[in-house]
């Protein structure tokens, strides 16, 4: 039985998630004489049907740069001492890495094709 609670649930969320965008629509069209005139009188301005999807347009890039900024902030650096690495780990040098490429180069400049 509890497996199935869990699907009421989330179909009941749906539903209702439909019926607020309904609403939120409803208000944010109709205008405010038709929406008196049915007895609906206490309600937001209609300044927050543009303005909170803005906010929120705005708020959603913003929190992704600056979980990636916090991120580069707390970062450590490649020499710091709290990078744990052991024998097996490989570790990036660049100089090495030149040294290896070069003497590659040049066995393969020695082989002669016949």
């Amino acid at each position: 039985m509890a497996d199935i609670s869990t699907e009421v649930y989330g179909f009941v969320s749906w539903i209702l998630s439909f019926i607020a965008y309904g609403v939120f629509l409803f208000w944010a069209f109709v205008p405010e004489p038709t929406l008196q005139s049915l007895g609906i009188t206490y309600y937001p301005s209609k300044y927050w049907a543009l303005a909170v999807p803005m906010y929120l347009c705005v708020i959603f890039p913003t929190a992704v740069m600056l979980y990636q900024a916090v991120n580069f902030l707390v970062t450590q650096d490649f020499n710091s001492q709290y990078l744990v690495t052991d024998e097996a780990a490989r570790k990036f040098v660049p100089e090495e890495n030149l040294i290896i490429r070069q003497q590659t180069d040049d066995a393969n400049t020695h082989i002669t094709h016949t």
